[in-house]
């Protein structure tokens, strides 16, 4: 089973350990989680990576990838990630690209951080932008000639 997941997988010996600062986890020690008595098979294979990394894996196995030796698969959802797919073992790189500082003391992102490029990219932003700039209010009527 693959699960892909918002933040950093930081794998240890005692299984991996997810760090998703925008969903609140702090070394969530999800796969262990997951095996807790009754919810998963003990000889059921796990693995944990990146949403970002495992879209891009994903896009190379299924997707607009196919038959490619490198690609570049950009993410814009609720964050904003991307994935570094190279001809090499490992099979690609996430980038927190989401978290890159694209204003000097700009929005706030939900990470903490000013000027992020997920505060002004990221799904939560173009709406929070959308609303901003007036979204549901009415259009005035024009009249020809003024």
């Amino acid at each position: 089973m693959g699960i892909g997941v918002p933040g950093i997988v930081e794998q240890t010996a005692d299984g991996p350990l997810v760090h998703g600062q925008t969903v609140g986890w702090d070394a969530v020690p999800l796969e262990r989680l997951l095996r807790a008595p009754g919810r998963l098979p003990s000889d059921l294979p796990v693995f944990i990576d990146n949403g970002a990394k495992t879209l891009g894996q994903a896009e190379m196995w299924f997707g607009g990838g196919r038959g490619a030796r490198d690609a570049v698969v950009v993410l814009f959802g609720s964050g904003v990630g991307a994935c570094v797919v190279a001809d090499e073992p490992a099979g690609g790189r996430a980038v927190e690209w989401g978290h890159l500082t694209v204003r000097v003391r700009g929005r706030r992102c939900r990470c903490g951080a000013r000027g992020c490029l997920e505060a002004y990219a990221g799904a939560e932003a173009l709406v929070a932008r959308w609303r901003e700039a007036g979204a549901g209010r009415r259009a005035m009527p024009t009249r020809k000639g003024r």
